[in-house]
């Protein structure tokens, strides 16, 4: 039994002991505990803090320990940047083992993870392939060609050094600003300049025994895919057969836009045909611009249709039925520009664009031009040039957009 402890308050019992053998009891003595101190009242109210208050001292404060001003010493510094380095070291690796673990086939793998992976590199190869291809055909590919454009049409000039005046193998006739660009190629045979047809058309033309040579070759005979404008080999200067002899030029129509890519912007609206009525073809001998009669699209592979492309025609009848064709199936209407039995005849000719034809790969677009005449005045009244709503397309074209044939075709295979 625990006895109870007294306290401050409680008063003193006084303790009688009985006599043991005679002696006399124990005197009686009082006893008291010493003031105490009051001990002050817990409370739970929230301390109110006051703009005068001061933050309670941190333990550094109180044992009087500076933290920012304390020094490490050196071989502690030293380990502590060597075990940083480490860490950031090790972080790098965990990074690069992240990614070669993510898109490189590692031991373990699924097949489903094998093919995500696969996937995704054949993605990446794609990607890279299609960013060269692009870099290449409008940057690297336009701007050499734009170069070798440069450079020969600098070649255009009388200037002429002592081998060139020495050379005796010019043809007869040949202009002398034309001497040094023959003289650098044989093969030339004039030059080509139609400046508002959507890109600026300004080449060297050449011609040889067939129309394969220049289709990947630049002017000096290099490989280019850009090619060169060629006449077609069939067009012979020194054809003398009486009758109409027809020039032909072909060029590439390329996506950046060079060579005779610029013809197909002439099927965009009666506006780009307004902007460009005129085209300048000089040969060695002469110097000739032409007007533009029909801006019209073919099927290269349509069997049993109109053929544009006829370097000479015999009769006059021929001639006259021909340019009806190429006004009948012309997109715009130029009736301000009329073409008789004695006018010289121009054909460019290049692929088209899917888009705006729907032909496909056999889509090819023809501009036709007659030779400004003797005497007769450079001006084209351009107001003149109108849209032609009932134009004749090829038949690929009415079978794609799945229209009805027109009476043209059904008359001629009733014939």
């Amino acid at each position: 039994r625990v006895p109870q402890v007294p306290t401050a308050t409680t008063p003193v019992v006084p303790v009688v002991m009985p006599t043991l053998g005679g002696k006399p009891p124990v005197k009686e003595e009082k006893f008291t505990f010493p003031n105490l101190p009051d001990v002050p009242k817990t409370t739970t109210e929230t301390p109110v803090l006051t703009p005068d208050a001061k933050p309670a001292e941190t333990l550094e404060q109180v044992l009087g320990i500076d933290k920012e001003n304390e020094k490490p010493d050196k071989k502690t510094a030293k380990l502590e940047k060597k075990a940083a380095k480490l860490e950031k070291k090790a972080s790098k690796k965990e990074k690069k083992k992240g990614f070669v673990e993510r898109f490189i086939i590692q031991r373990g793998d699924s097949i489903g993870t094998i093919f995500i992976k696969l996937g995704c590199f054949v993605c990446v190869l794609l990607l890279a392939g299609s960013l060269c291809v692009i870099v290449n055909d409008f940057i690297i590919e336009p701007s050499l060609n734009s170069q070798i454009a440069s450079e020969v049409e600098s070649l255009l000039t009388p200037d002429l050094n002592e081998a060139e005046q020495n050379y005796d193998g010019y043809p007869s006739g040949i202009l002398n600003e034309y001497r040094k660009i023959y003289f650098a190629n044989h093969d030339t045979i004039g030059w080509i300049k139609y400046p508002n047809a959507g890109s600026e058309i300004n080449y060297p033309v050449v011609q040889t025994d067939n129309n394969d040579d220049y289709l990947t070759k630049d002017f000096y005979g290099k490989e280019n895919k850009n090619g060169t404008i060629f006449l077609d080999y069939r067009c012979r200067n020194t054809d003398t057969r009486e009758g109409h002899h027809i020039n032909i030029l072909y060029g590439h129509n390329m996506r950046s836009g060079q060579m005779f890519a610029g013809l197909n912007r002439l099927l965009s609206g009666v506006s780009y045909a307004r902007n460009a009525p005129l085209v300048e073809f000089n040969t060695l001998f002469e110097k000739s611009k032409y007007k533009v009669f029909a801006v019209m699209s073919n099927d290269s592979k349509e069997a049993g249709a109109f053929q544009p492309l006829v370097p000479y025609i015999e009769t006059d009848e021929d001639f006259l039925t021909y340019i009806r064709e190429l006004r009948l199936r012309s997109w715009y209407n130029y009736s301000s520009i009329e073409v008789n039995a004695t006018d010289d005849i121009l054909i460019l000719y290049t692929c088209s664009n899917t888009y705006q034809t729907t032909m496909g790969k056999s889509g090819r677009t023809i501009v036709a031009c007659r030779k400004i005449r003797p005497g007769e005045s450079e001006e084209v009244d351009t107001s003149t040039i109108t849209e032609n709503r009932d134009k004749l397309m090829p038949k690929v074209w009415y079978v794609n957009k799945k229209l009805d044939l027109p009476d043209y075709y059904t008359q001629q295979q009733a014939g």
